[in-house]
């Protein structure tokens, strides 16, 4: 093989590696603008079912949500929120059939948003 064979794959490789930064680093950008976007829906919906009265604003009051974002998986959350009787609290009201389904992703994205914020990851 030549010499101009080989820069010419060696010329290849790098477009390739810059071109799939670049939509990576797009990719980045539009999941970081849906992720705000449903952490803002999450926390509408926070308010609304008036989670806000027992987990304060920030998610630390009576019932502290802050470890839930590493401690429990999306389900879990969710039919906790659901059916909190079936984990023996008998203090926070029953949602099932009260939040829509299609509410409790947006709501868990909030949750779990309030957790990371409480925790910050130091440097």
């Amino acid at each position: 093989m030549t010499f101009r064979f080989h820069v010419f794959i060696l010329c290849l490789v790098l477009l390739i590696a810059i071109v799939d930064k670049t939509f990576a680093q797009q990719s980045s950008k539009t999941s970081q603008k849906l992720d705000e976007k449903e952490i803002k829906l999450g926390k509408n919906y926070y308010e609304k079912y008036s989670c806000h009265s027992c987990h304060g604003e920030d998610g630390i009051s009576q019932g502290d949500l802050t470890q839930a974002y590493k401690k429990y998986a999306d389900e879990v959350i969710i039919n906790y929120i659901k059916r909190p009787d079936y984990y023996k609290n008998l203090k926070m009201p029953v949602y099932s059939g009260v939040i829509a389904d299609s509410e409790y992703p947006a709501l868990v994205k909030y949750i779990k948003y309030l957790g990371v914020k409480a925790n910050p990851i130091s440097k």
